[in-house]
């Protein structure tokens, strides 16, 4: 890694927002066998929107798993878990994660 690279880094530590950092370490959670897991499932989500043509969704129990939300335009989410609400409270942050949605 060079310095332009450390500086980037720097740079995204300053920057990142409190939701931000909460969705970039779910994102790379590790399993119990020690390996990467990845719950960005976007071809899963991607397939079944291109199939079904799905414009509104519903999904119980995401945690903060927004992925649905990059290719699906209206989402609803709902969970209780106490990380979960912080997450979503900083519905701006979101909207940074949250990409322009793609139309399929």
């Amino acid at each position: 890694m060079g310095i332009q690279d450390d500086r980037k880094a720097l740079i995204k530590v300053k920057t990142e927002s409190k939701a931000e950092k909460m969705y970039n370490e779910y994102m790379q959670t590790t399993g119990p066998s020690g390996l990467k897991v990845t719950f960005d499932r976007y071809d899963l989500f991607e397939k079944v929107v291109r199939t079904y043509r799905i414009e509104k969704g519903i999904y119980p129990g995401s945690y903060i798993h927004i992925t649905p939300s990059f290719l699906i335009p209206e989402m609803i989410y709902i969970d209780n878990a106490k990380k979960a609400k912080k997450f979503f409270d900083h519905e701006d942050d979101i909207k940074k994660i949250n990409r322009p949605k793609q139309m399929l």
